[in-house]
């Protein structure tokens, strides 16, 4: 196996990791006050989005890569959840640790920037962005309102640093194909 698709292997790998994470985040809230804190639709809108995540990332392994349209889905499941969820919310808990979106949504726009060229990922990260806003704008008439923005510039920032070590990782493997290295020794 050459340099670039072992890399490709591992990028996926790591990404699924990521989600799995950024998913298993929201559980603390739901071991600690229960589902019934949360609207029900945040609670449905989680596990169809774990399920999803499950989908995505198994096509994903077996591929050793995400297949633009799938990433196209993805960034629709973040979307669409993101606004729906975000909205059930009442008032200045949209940004609050009862809404689980906001991890699994910069996951989203990580892996976006990983596969897709820049010209579908800057407006791929923009739509999921926008609908971060959209589905959070109402908090910014509370105590919250600062967090609103921020989350957002989180969720830019996340995707330019995946974007830029993603383009220096597969750059330095391009490079490396062909090659013969000394294995490293203690």
């Amino acid at each position: 196996m050459n340099a670039q698709a072992r890399l490709a292997q591992m990028m996926v790998r790591a990404l699924a990791y990521l989600r799995a994470g950024q998913l298993a985040l929201w559980l603390w809230v739901l071991a600690v006050q229960g589902p019934s804190q949360s609207p029900l639709v945040a609670f449905v809108g989680y596990v169809l989005v774990v399920a999803w995540s499950v989908v995505l990332f198994t096509i994903g392994i077996r591929r050793h890569s995400i297949p633009p349209r799938w990433l196209a889905a993805d960034v629709v499941v973040a979307v669409v959840s993101t606004v729906v969820v975000s909205r059930a919310f009442p008032l200045g808990e949209a940004v609050s640790s009862h809404n689980w979106v906001l991890s699994p949504i910069c996951g989203t726009a990580v892996t976006v920037a990983v596969y897709a060229s820049r010209s579908a990922a800057v407006p791929a990260v923009g739509l999921i962005t926008a609908a971060w806003l959209a589905g959070t704008w109402r908090d910014t008439a509370s105590s919250s309102s600062l967090t609103v923005f921020a989350d957002a510039g989180v969720i830019v920032v996340f995707a330019l640093v995946a974007w830029f070590g993603a383009r220096i990782l597969f750059e330095w493997v391009r490079l490396c194909d062909g090659r013969q290295f000394a294995p490293i020794t203690g």
